[in-house]
């Protein structure tokens, strides 16, 4: 057998074990338009993201869009969380989310904020989007992540 003589190559991360933001982020075009597993601190309510403020200066957020019933899973789990999924008005949680990342064309994320029209606020300038199609796990957001200044 052919597939007998091959080798593994050492990895930490298992077939099932999903992607990290910092992977969509530091290797976009392997996960565009795909499917994708991925792990994450969740942010926002009316629009929401995931968050990572470690990976990329100029990539802090990617932008995630819900269907109706992942969206249901989502709040549901939050609710599970007991409080310590809610945050400053905000969803605040540690999540596996099924998706397909979308790569939003350089010229619309060239800046990564956009004024507000309020003093001191800004608007995120997303860079990516994943469109989630279902949420396998809500947990509380580690301790040590700290909340975006």
């Amino acid at each position: 057998m052919i597939g007998a003589c091959r080798q593994r190559s050492p990895s930490t991360k298992t077939p099932d074990s999903p992607a990290s933001f910092c992977d969509l982020v530091r290797k976009p075009n392997t996960y565009n338009s795909g499917a994708v597993r991925v792990q994450g601190i969740l942010i926002g309510y009316h629009e929401t993201a995931l968050y990572d403020g470690t990976c990329d200066p100029n990539v802090k957020y990617i932008r995630t869009d819900f269907d109706g019933s992942s969206r249901r899973k989502l709040v549901d789990g939050v609710n599970r969380l007991g409080g310590t999924g809610f945050q400053r008005g905000n969803f605040w949680a540690n999540v596996v989310l099924v998706a397909r990342l979308e790569k939003i064309p350089d010229a619309d994320c060239t800046k990564t904020s956009v004024e507000s029209g309020m003093p001191g606020r800004s608007y995120v300038n997303f860079c990516y989007r994943l469109i989630v199609s279902d949420v396998s796990q809500v947990s509380a957001a580690p301790a040590n992540v700290e909340w975006p200044k």
